[in-house]
């Protein structure tokens, strides 16, 4: 039997992908996350007591705070058990810090990386590299083979109670500075300070700002920036977002790449920025570092070089095969 286990909703994404070829297996999700494996065959289950016959765990990764930490916990509980542990890091930064606890380090037998870009960086970071493999995204490689309906932007609009007759800018965002331990001390910005480029230098009366909450910031967040030309919105897909947004605007979010699937003219506004991001190492986004950078991208409606495509294609294959593999073995390090 296989308990599959993580705490963030993009994980819960590609774990889900996974999750389908073992059905009745054992699932066990955080509040933020449980809807997106309601319609698999699997065990839901709230805490690990007198859980038996586990023979491998398959879980995400998080950079919460041990106490909040699904896997942390999981991971704890699985090399006590002497279980076959397997984790996925499914983006391209703090892979150390998934790992770490009150008591100091603890990786699980494998980590499954995006690609070899990941890996060294991972490496770089300390983790072992004879646990690291470079197996691939399910989520990402699912996206491009998405037929994406995409709905008329005016009944969009209308749907989302939004006006029709505005030019509208879609920020994405991220929580930094209120996380402990800032993620924004180590990334060099932070959500506030690119939202407010964003409002001083491009925001007017003829544009609509949307602010797309991710789902782990609290409903009061940007409550301050409301206003008659910025609304702020908890869901919209894929498919609404690229419909309803001439612009897009982020920083380093996994839902930048997903958009660039789609939209060659996603733009990443990253300050003083410290750290590498994917999207611009692999020229899927339109990077920029300033308002004057972001003022001329929106002017000349600056587009990227390249498409991930296929650049994930098997994973999903690769991934599953692996964990058969393993539990046919019977494999403990």
């Amino acid at each position: 039997m296989i308990l599959f286990a993580c705490s963030d909703v993009g994980p819960a994404k590609y774990l889900a992908l996974i999750a389908k070829h073992f059905p009745n297996s054992y699932i066990y999700p955080s509040k933020l996350n449980k809807n997106i494996f309601h319609n698999l065959n699997l065990i839901e289950i709230q805490n690990l007591d007198n859980l038996k016959n586990i023979d491998l765990i398959f879980m995400g990764t998080s950079v919460s705070k041990e106490s909040l930490s699904i896997e942390k916990k999981i991971l704890a509980w699985g090399k006590q058990n002497k279980i076959l542990t397997i984790s996925f890091i499914e983006h391209w930064y703090y892979y150390r810090k998934r790992f770490e606890n009150k008591k100091g380090i603890n990786f699980p037998d494998y980590i499954i990386v995006n690609d070899a870009i990941a890996k060294r960086d991972a490496i770089s970071e300390g983790l072992p590299s004879e646990k690291i493999l470079d197996l691939g995204n399910p989520y990402l490689e699912s996206l491009a083979n998405l037929d994406m309906d995409l709905i008329s932007r005016e009944q969009i609009l209308k749907r989302y109670d939004l006006p029709i007759y505005k030019k509208v800018i879609s920020f994405i965002s991220e929580e930094l500075k209120n996380t402990k331990n800032s993620e924004s001390d180590s990334m060099g910005y932070h959500e506030f300070e690119v939202l407010d480029m964003i409002v001083d230098n491009i925001l007017d009366e003829s544009t609509l700002l949307i602010i797309k909450k991710h789902p782990e910031e609290k409903k009061d967040k940007y409550l301050e920036y409301s206003r008659s030309n910025i609304k702020i919105i908890e869901n919209c897909d894929l498919a609404h977002l690229c419909s309803l947004s001439d612009h897009i605007i982020g920083m380093h979010s996994m839902l930048l790449l997903e958009l660039s699937y789609f939209r060659n003219d996603i733009i990443s506004l990253r300050p003083n920025f410290k750290k590498k991001y994917i999207g611009a190492l692999l020229e899927v986004v339109v990077a920029v570092k300033s308002s004057t950078e972001l003022k001329n991208a929106l002017k000349q409606n600056l587009r990227a070089k390249n498409k991930l495509n296929k650049l994930f294609e098997f994973s999903e294959a690769r991934i599953v095969n692996f964990i058969k593999a393993m539990i046919q073995k019977n494999i403990r390090l």
